[in-house]
């Protein structure tokens, strides 16, 4: 007794295939970025033990040090100053032309780290 193998046996077959295929890739495709979510880190680290993160803009007790760079580069406090407040003015500015401007500052130092559309304020 011979069976035969029909068109519609043959969709449902090709049909369970490709539902089995698309399982697998998912299964495939979610263990690699869990892997690669494992090895993230947020934190800046690095990658010798004993060597730490040093930001001088942080230290305290590098005041003179960053002044004598500033010296040696041909930069005096007032033209610091003046670029300082040149900026705070170019934010201003952007602020008048972008009405939902949002910028974020950085904890530590205290300069723009974000600057963008504040999407909660909707299109601008």
């Amino acid at each position: 007794m011979s069976r035969s193998f029909d068109s519609r046996t043959g969709r449902k077959f090709l049909f369970v295939m490709v539902v089995i295929a698309i399982i697998a890739a998912v299964f495939v495709l979610n263990r690699k970025t869990t892997k690669a979510a494992e090895t993230r880190s947020d934190r800046t680290e690095s990658h010798q033990d004993g060597i730490l993160n040093y930001d001088i803009r942080a230290d305290k007790h590098a005041v003179e040090t960053i002044a004598s760079y500033r010296t040696s580069a041909g930069k005096n406090a007032p033209e610091i100053a003046d670029t300082r407040d040149e900026m705070v003015r170019g934010e201003e500015k952007l602020k008048q032309s972008v009405p939902t401007l949002k910028v974020e500052y950085n904890i530590d130092l205290q300069i723009p780290e974000v600057i963008a559309p504040d999407v909660k304020q909707g299109r601008a």
